[in-house]
């Protein structure tokens, strides 16, 4: 069987592992495949984290309106 994912090498805790292992386990998949799931979440969470402290910032700085007719004038 050809694989069409790289492997990486990867050092987890054994509590990590362990709870990778019980998470798969119980959704029926493989721990790679659960640990990959796990990581893109926590991507998806720290980059929408992020993209909302920049627009707070954003906030803070201006406070100056424009209207709609004005901007598409």
């Amino acid at each position: 069987m050809l694989h069409t994912k790289e492997k990486k090498p990867m050092r987890i805790s054994k509590k990590v592992e362990t709870a990778v292992t019980d998470l798969a386990r119980r959704d029926r998949t493989s721990p790679s495949a659960k640990l990959d799931e796990l990581v893109r979440l926590a991507i998806d969470l720290d980059e929408d984290a992020t993209m909302g402290a920049l627009a707070d910032m954003r906030l803070q700085g201006s406070q100056k309106t424009v209207s709609h007719a004005k901007a598409w004038k």
